[in-house]
């Protein structure tokens, strides 16, 4: 309680306002790394992007005589984009190999999930 000049006893109360917000929306904003498109590349079995210039094409085959080949190329990366927007991210990886055949893959990051396109 507290006294105004001339207007008598104000009364006042101490109020607390908690906001909750559900789970589902802790992580509708992406992640804003710009290495997270390369990242979640690396993170299939057939890439490997140890640097930002380069990546590592892993496939394996098995021939006709039941023999698992495995073939190693190294690929340079052309072009490397992230884009982030409030609610979602855009990337982008091109990636060249010796012979200039280019490898596309864009993904669409949607509450810290990358989708590919």
């Amino acid at each position: 309680m507290f006294e105004t000049k001339g207007r008598g006893k104000c009364h006042y109360e101490k109020v607390d306002i908690h906001l909750s917000f559900p789970s589902s929306l802790e992580c509708t904003v992406p992640t804003n790394h710009p290495n997270s498109f390369m990242d979640h590349v690396s993170d299939k079995e057939e890439y490997q992007c140890v640097h930002s210039w380069e990546c590592v094409k892993i496939t394996s085959v098995t021939t006709k005589d039941d023999r698992l080949d495995t073939k190693v190329e190294i690929l340079s990366v052309e072009r490397d984009t992230f884009n982030m927007y409030f609610l979602f991210a855009k990337g982008a990886l091109h990636l060249k190999d010796e012979e200039g055949h280019v490898e596309e893959m864009n993904g669409i990051n949607i509450g810290g999930y990358w989708f590919e396109y």
